[in-house]
């Protein structure tokens, strides 16, 4: 199959001092894929436009953007004339620690959204080929992450922004299943996506003036519920979502974590004895039936 027409990877980036680590992703993509690199920055500008001539990389182009609103502004007002001429599009971005004790967390978070979406050279002809094999497939996104500091996976992926979602949805005019009780499908902006899955998504006049980087402290910020609203764009125009993963980073993702949940079951036995996922699902059952219990007594 031929993808020359067809296929865009999108990348925004933000951190100098990280640039370098994304090198060896763009040397491995095919040249037949169309490469935008989107920044606020003159010297990332200048750095990739410099590499792209020492590397040969043909394929790449370079979007200057205001520095306002972040990875949003790069995706939704960047990069919108770009994806109205593709079928297939990926989008990325970089990610820094700005803390000792995150490095970590922050370094598998990047493996995570870079190998899982671009990773080695006959990966993107794979995630095409499922793309072409599933016509109602509309995005695909790597999991949530994971790490000592992260809590999305265990089922904080709202972080008190639902609301914000759903007034978002509204706003684009969305039918969905959009359900408090159901943890978020997608969290973040990196994924493959199809361009007819989030039409509505794009067609919706964005300004930077929609975004304030000040207010990114606050969980009910508009930033926070775009990275969350994807997957309901897709249902709305009839596509699906997935979860893409390659077999290295699986391993890595379950190792993790069996033995986070397995401490975390652990240190809870000393104050609220669960020893199995089955008695954990039946904690509010048990806390309602205390409640009524001192009522009755009292």
């Amino acid at each position: 199959i031929s993808f020359r027409d067809d296929t865009v990877v999108i990348m925004y980036f933000y951190y100098m001092d990280t640039l370098a680590d994304y090198w060896k992703y763009i040397d491995n993509i095919q040249k037949f894929v169309k490469v935008f690199v989107i920044t606020p920055l003159e010297e990332i500008e200048k750095k990739v436009s410099d590499k792209a001539t020492q590397r040969q990389w043909s394929n790449v182009e370079i979007i200057r953007k205001l520095n306002r609103g972040r990875d949003i502004t790069g995706l939704l007002i960047a990069a919108k004339p770009v994806i109205s001429k593709f079928k297939y599009i990926c989008f990325i971005h970089d990610k820094k620690s700005h803390f000792k004790e995150t490095e970590d967390d922050v370094a598998l978070w990047v493996e995570n959204m870079w190998e899982n979406l671009i990773g080695n050279a006959g990966h993107i002809q794979k995630i095409l080929g499922i793309f072409e094999e599933n016509n109602k497939l509309g995005v695909l996104v790597p999991p949530a992450p994971v790490g000592k500091v992260f809590k999305v996976w265990y089922g904080f992926g709202w972080r008190n922004c639902f609301n914000t979602v759903k007034e978002l949805a509204s706003k684009l005019g969305l039918n969905c299943d959009l359900d408090e009780a159901k943890p978020p499908i997608t969290i973040g902006t990196t994924f493959w996506f199809r361009r007819e899955a989030l039409k509505k998504l794009f067609d919706y006049t964005w300004k930077y003036d929609d975004f304030d980087d000040i207010k990114l402290v606050d969980n009910q910020y508009l930033s926070f519920a775009v990275e969350r609203i994807f997957a309901y764009v897709a249902q709305d125009a009839g596509y699906t979502t997935g979860e893409v993963m390659t077999v290295e980073y699986a391993k890595k993702q379950t190792l993790f974590l069996q033995y986070s949940l397995s401490e975390i079951f652990r240190k809870m036995h000393d104050f609220y004895p669960f020893p199995t996922y089955e008695n954990a699902l039946h904690i509010d059952d048990n806390l309602q039936h205390l409640q009524q219990y001192a009522l009755n007594k009292d």
